[in-house]
C-alpha cells in the first residue's frame, strides 16, 4: 500500500508520534481498497491537523482496530490545535484545491456501504474518529499467531508496510 507508506513517512518527517494497534484477522470480507480509503483519508487528515500544532507541543496519532461482535472497529485519535472548521453537519478542510475536503465524507460513505457507524468527537486537544463496519461474515475468534505464557496471542497485521 504505497499511499499509506507515504503518509507514514510524512508523519515521521513532521515529528508525529504514530502509534498503531492493528488487530485484524486475515480475511475480514471487506474490500482492501475500501479499507485503504478509510484509513488513508483519516490518516491524511490527522497528519494535516498535527502539522498545525507548534513543534514544541506533543504531536500524535493513535490508530486502533479490533474485531468484535461481527464488526470491525476503527478508532483514530490525533492531537490538534483545537480549531475546527464546520460546514453544515460536517467539517470543512482548510486545504486548498478542488479535491480537498472530501476525505471524511468518503470514509463516512464507505462506512454506510458496510452498514456501519461513523462518529467524530473532539475536545481542546484531541480529535477522535470512530468507525464501526459490519462484517459480511461472522468472525468467531481472532486469528491467532501463537501463544505467550500459555495464552493465545492475536495476530497483529500492519497495513502500513
Amino acid at each position: 500500500m504505497p499511499g499509506i507508506a507515504l503518509f507514514l513517512k510524512l508523519a515521521e518527517q513532521q515529528n508525529i508520534n504514530l502509534i498503531t494497534e492493528l488487530n485484524l484477522p486475515d480475511d475480514l470480507g471487506i474490500n482492501d481498497l475500501d479499507l485503504c480509503v478509510i484509513l488513508g483519508n483519516c490518516l491524511e487528515n490527522a497528519i494535516e491537523a498535527c502539522s498545525k500544532i507548534n513543534t514544541n507541543e506533543p504531536r500524535f496519532i493513535h490508530i486502533k482496530t479490533t474485531v468484535t461482535k461481527g464488526h470491525l472497529l476503527i478508532k483514530i485519535d490525533n492531537s490538534f490545535n483545537g480549531h475546527v472548521q464546520r460546514q453544515n453537519d460536517g467539517f470543512f478542510s482548510s486545504k486548498s484545491g478542488t479535491d480537498h475536503g472530501i476525505g471524511l465524507a468518503s470514509a463516512k460513505s464507505l462506512t454506510a456501504k458496510y452498514h456501519g457507524h461513523f462518529s467524530i468527537s473532539f475536545d481542546q486537544q484531541v480529535f477522535k474518529v470512530s468507525i464501526s463496519l459490519k462484517l459480511p461474515k461472522i468472525i468467531v475468534a481472532p486469528c491467532l499467531s501463537g501463544s505467550e505464557n500459555g495464552r493465545p496471542v492475536e495476530k497483529q497485521l500492519n497495513f502500513f508496510q
